[in-house]
């Protein structure tokens, strides 16, 4: 199957490098479909690949024809609304959960919104459960084919990672550039920090 037929989805829970994967895929060679409605800023200074459309998935997907041949982002809690009648080559980000939570915490502080009064252990164990569903339901259905990052790796050996997202696409890409791509110094939310020790 050539790249031009392919369904690339980009997905994980929101803070798990979903926009760092998007970077990655772009400087490799595949083009990416986004809006750029959202802009960058200090929680995500490369931008965040997004595309409007994506929210609206469970009341339209006729658009989804124009993702053939690109990189989509498509934040896991949406997957569920892709029509099936299609064949998807999912990129699956997975973070420490607790990373996660703390990261999402401190983009919402950032935004001056109030992230509530829950500890972050508690959001850790909802993500948890959350996520597992989706990958469960993902799992069942012979429409994905779904490749498994993990963040952590993919910022300490992204030349590896690059190796195995040119394989599970089964197309050349520039992998060099994708390990340029990817800035290690945006990890700063991690176990080990003191925020999280």
């Amino acid at each position: 199957m050539c790249l031009e037929h392919k369904y690339i989805i980009v997905s994980g829970i929101p803070r798990s490098g979903t926009s760092m994967m998007m970077r990655m895929l772009e400087a490799g060679g595949i083009e990416v479909l986004t809006d750029g409605r959202r802009r960058a800023d200090s929680n995500n200074p490369n931008g965040y690949y997004e595309l409007e459309a994506v929210k609206r998935l469970a009341l339209d997907a006729s658009w989804l024809d124009q993702a053939r041949g690109k990189a989509l982002k498509v934040v896991c809690f949406l997957l569920e609304h892709l029509p099936q009648d299609r064949l998807y080559h999912v990129v699956y980000l997975q973070r420490d959960l607790l990373e996660v939570s703390v990261s999402q915490r401190k983009m919402l502080v950032s935004q001056g919104k109030n992230p509530g009064g829950r500890p972050d252990s508690y959001w850790q164990r909802v993500l948890g459960m959350q996520e597992k569903r989706i990958l469960d339901w993902m799992r069942s259905r012979s429409c994905f084919r779904i490749l498994y990052l993990d963040y952590r790796q993919t910022l300490s050996y992204p030349a590896q990672v690059a190796l195995q997202v040119q394989s599970f696409l089964d197309c050349g890409l520039d992998r060099d550039a994708m390990v340029q791509a990817v800035d290690a110094g945006l990890y700063r939310v991690r176990r080990g920090n003191p925020v999280l020790a």
